[in-house]
C-alpha cells in the first residue's frame, strides 16, 4: 500500500517590509507556527509609491534580505502597476490558495480588502500577530530617520565645509549629509605623483590636493577642507580615468571578468587650528557584461572620462548591468559618508 502524500500547511503573510525591521521578522516566526511553509507577499514598488509616496529599499534588496531569514520559505513578489488603484494582494492569495493568511497587530477584519477572496478559496484569516499589537513600523523607524537627519542637517548648515574638488558627484553627497560646501579645485598635476600601492597613491593625492587648496583660502580662522581622491583596482590593475576610447573600452570589458574595486582616500583639515586626519574607503562592485553596442553608446556620452575606471554605476546606460555592490554607494560615488563623518567629528 503506497503511503498518502500529507498536504502541508501553507501560510501566507504580507506587506511593503520597506524598510524590514525586528517587528517583520518577529511576524515572520509567530506565523510560520502555523502551517508548514511560510510564503511571503511582497509588495513591490510600485505598490509602496502609491501608498507612501516614496520607495526607501528597492524591491529585489527588500525581497533577497526577506529570504535570507531562516523561518521564510517562499517570497513573492506583487505584480501592482504603475498608479494602481488595487492596493490589495488578492490576486497572489488566488493563485497561491494559502490554508492560512496571517496579518499584524494593525489588522482587522474591518480594513482588509482581501476578507472575500479568502472566504472563496477556503481561507482561513489570522490576526493581531507579533505579541498583540504593533511594536515597530516601517514608517515610524522612517519619521524618526527623517527628524534625526533634519537635525544633523540644521546643525550642519552652519559649519563651513570647503571641498577641494569641482567633482559634482561629491558636491552633492556633502549637501544630502546637510553641508553647503564651498568649491575650490586644486588643479594639481595629478600623473606626477605615482605610487603603484592604490591606497598609498590615492593618500598621496589627497594630500596634495589639500595642501594646494590651502594655499588658496584667505580667511584661515575657521572651517574644514576635504579633498578626496579616488582609483578603481580591477585584476589587481590600478585604472584612473581612461585616457581615450580604447582604453575605456578596455575597462568597461573588465568588468565582466573581473569585480571593480573603488580606493578612495579623504584628507580632512580644521583650517583654523590646523589638524589633520585622512582615512581610506574600499567598495567593491560586480557587473554583468556589457554589450558592445551599449558600451560604444556609453562612451560616446564622454561619461566614462570623468570617472576613475571609466564609469558611474548610476548612469541609466551603465546602471542596469550592476550585479551587486559591497560597500557604501556613496564610497563608489567618490565620497564616503561614514568615513566622512568620523574624519570631520575628529577634527572639531
Amino acid at each position: 500500500m503506497k503511503n498518502k502524500r500529507i498536504k502541508k500547511t501553507i501560510v501566507a503573510v504580507s506587506g511593503g517590509f520597506d524598510p524590514i525591521h525586528v517587528g517583520h521578522v518577529r511576524m515572520f516566526q509567530e506565523a510560520k507556527k502555523f502551517g508548514d511553509e511560510l510564503v511571503v507577499i511582497l509588495n513591490n514598488d510600485n505598490w509602496l509609491e502609491k501608498k507612501k509616496g516614496i520607495v526607501f529599499m528597492p524591491e529585489e534588496q527588500r525581497k533577497e534580505l526577506i529570504e535570507a531569514i531562516k523561518c521564510v520559505d517562499r517570497v513573492v513578489l506583487t505584480k501592482h502597476k504603475k498608479n494602481t488603484t488595487d492596493m490589495s494582494v488578492c490576486a497572489e492569495l488566488k493563485a497561491l490558495k494559502p490554508d492560512i493568511f496571517v496579518n499584524g497587530g494593525d489588522m482587522t477584519k474591518n480594513n482588509i480588502p482581501e476578507v472575500p477572496v479568502c472566504e472563496k478559496i477556503g481561507c482561513e484569516m489570522i490576526f493581531n500577530i507579533g505579541s498583540g499589537g504593533k511594536m515597530q513600523s516601517s514608517s515610524w523607524l522612517l519619521s524618526d530617520y527623517m527628524k534625526k537627519m533634519s537635525e544633523i542637517k540644521e546643525k550642519n548648515e552652519n559649519l563651513k565645509i570647503i571641498l577641494g574638488s569641482q567633482s559634482p558627484w561629491r558636491k552633492k553627497i556633502l549637501e544630502k549629509m546637510g553641508y553647503d560646501p564651498e568649491v575650490i579645485p586644486s588643479y594639481i598635476d595629478e600623473k606626477k605623483i605615482r605610487f603603484k600601492d592604490p591606497i598609498k597613491l590615492t593618500l598621496a593625492l589627497a594630500k596634495a590636493k589639500a595642501d594646494a587648496v590651502l594655499l588658496k583660502i584667505e580667511n584661515r580662522n575657521s572651517g574644514i577642507l576635504i579633498a578626496s581622491d579616488q582609483v578603481v583596482v580591477c585584476n589587481g590593475k590600478i585604472l584612473e580615468k581612461p585616457n581615450d576610447e580604447k582604453e575605456a573600452r578596455e575597462f568597461l570589458k573588465m568588468y565582466a571578468k573581473y569585480p571593480a574595486e573603488t580606493v578612495t582616500s579623504v584628507v580632512v583639515i580644521n583650517i583654523g587650528s590646523g589638524k589633520k586626519v585622512y582615512g581610506t574607503d574600499i567598495a567593491k562592485i560586480w557587473m554583468d557584461p556589457i554589450p558592445r553596442s551599449i558600451i560604444d553608446q556609453y562612451i560616446s556620452t564622454k561619461d566614462p572620462f570623468l570617472h576613475a575606471g571609466g564609469f558611474d554605476y548610476e548612469y541609466p546606460l551603465v546602471s542596469s548591468y550592476v550585479r551587486r555592490i559591497e560597500g557604501e554607494t556613496d564610497s563608489v560615488s567618490g565620497l564616503p559618508y561614514i568615513l566622512i563623518e568620523k574624519l570631520i567629528r575628529s577634527v572639531k
